[in-house]
Formats: C-alpha cells, structure tokens, sequence
C-alpha cells in the first residue's frame, strides 16, 4: 500500500517483511475509514491492520519486538498449515451512535465487531445526588476468559527457532475484551515468561525468540489475566480444539 498526494507526488509506503510479516497471501480489501487520518487494511493471514496517516505518511508503531508497524493489529489466522487465503477477506468500518465499529469478514471465523478504545469503553458510573446523600450506581461485576490460544513457529538463520502464541479474550457473553493485561510462561523445550496487552478484537501476541533446534515443541501457559473484570480461568476454551484455552504446545517448524 502506497500514500500519494493529489498531485501524485509519492509520499510513503508500506512493506511486507517491514511493516508486516511476510505472508503468502497479498491485502485483499482496504478501506479508509470514518476518518481521513486512519486507514484499516484486510490481509487474509495477517488480518485486521491499522495505521494513523497524516501529511507525512504512516505513523508507524516503535516497539523493538513487534513484528509489524501497525499501531492496531488483529492476527486471525497462525497455523502454518493453513489455507494462506483463510483469514480476513475484507474490512469496513461504520459510525454507529457515535461510536466508530470496525468489520472484519473472516474466512473460518464469520464476522469480527470491534470498536475504537474510546467507543469501547463501559459508561461511567450513573450518579444520583440529593440534598442530603449521593449514591453511586455500579455496573455488575463481569467476568472474562481465554476464548482462543493459536500458535505459530518460523525458523530462523541460525537454525534455531521462535514461537509465538496469540490469546484471545472474551467477556462472559463472548464480547472482545480490550486493555486487558495477559500474563503466561514457557516450558518443556523453553523457559520465561511473558505478557502482552489485548486489543480492541481482545487478541494480543507473545513471541518466544531463539528457542534451540534440539526442541521439537514449547509449551505456553497463561497464567492470569488483569482488568476490571474478573478472571475465570474455569470457562476457558479453545474452538479449534488445539489447546484447552489455557495450555498450548508449539511445534518446531518443519
């Protein structure tokens, strides 16, 4: 995807195995949403990705280990053994109520609803004042789980390997949780731990680098998650059955 002005002078542009990893499949739909200054891109494998533009081309994200510049990124589909074409066929976005909702068209897992952070986020707390007392009303308590562990593997030059696993986390009715802090450790064939931090689609990453060729696979468990809601790791779940949405093993390529 390239930026130009009207006059057709070049002014930015993005690429794969720079600002997104490298991928079989090329960005099937784009769309520039709401805003001039936002651009969402569908990339089958790649998903959802997003950057903020302004005169002097995309706003590229800064973090050292990130493996892409989109400020927001949505990774539908891991597996290596996936159709490369499975994945984000297309993206819309739509202001509904004042709230600006993106829509994902996902070849495996239907349609996908987020909304910016500011949209997202719960009402504030109603308050009711009196002459004499001030009561506050709260919203209930709410609960989130795991709803998807994927993992993913690549080589690297020095015949070692990395493993990442990406988590999704769901409210009680099923509903994307953002901001939400995911904590998890590596073992059997790799050890640490890690944390990454949800995003409007509840879906975050965590990459293991460097793991010894001697390790056929890596197992990744999480170990809390951190928000206003709480954590219920009893009703975690995975519908692609290659983990118990808690536990997943990783294997080396091959």
């Amino acid at each position: 995807m390239q930026l130009f002005t009207i006059a057709g002078a070049f002014i930015d542009g993005l690429v794969q195995g720079v600002d997104v990893p490298v991928l079989p499949a090329h960005n099937l739909d784009v769309n520039f949403g709401i805003a001039p200054s936002r651009v969402y891109v569908g990339w089958y494998q790649g998903g959802l990705q997003s950057w903020t533009t302004s005169g002097g081309g995309f706003e590229r994200s800064t973090d050292p280990l990130a493996e892409r510049t989109a400020s927001i990124y949505h990774q539908v589909q891991l597996e290596s053994q996936d159709d490369p074409y499975s994945g984000a066929w297309g993206v819309r976005t739509a202001s509904i109520g004042g709230v600006v909702y993106n829509f994902v068209s996902d070849r495996n897992y239907g349609l996908l609803i987020g909304c910016s952070p500011v949209g997202c986020a719960p009402p504030p707390p109603t308050t009711t004042t009196t002459s004499t007392t001030t009561s506050t009303t709260l919203a209930p308590g709410a609960t989130m789980h795991i709803a998807n562990l994927d993992g993913s593997s690549e080589m690297r030059d020095n015949g070692r390997w990395n493993a990442t696993v990406t988590v999704t986390l769901h409210d009680q009715f099923d509903s994307p949780v953002s901001a939400a802090t995911v904590d998890g450790g590596w073992s059997t064939g790799a050890n640490g731990s890690g944390s990454c931090t949800t995003d409007v689609f509840g879906t975050c990453s965590i990459t293991k680098k460097n793991i010894s060729g001697n390790s056929p696979s890596v197992t990744f468990t999480v170990t809390n998650a951190t928000h206003s809601h709480t954590y219920d790791q009893s009703t975690n779940h995975d519908p692609d059955a290659d983990s118990d949405g808690t536990t997943i093993v990783i294997f080396e390529p091959s």
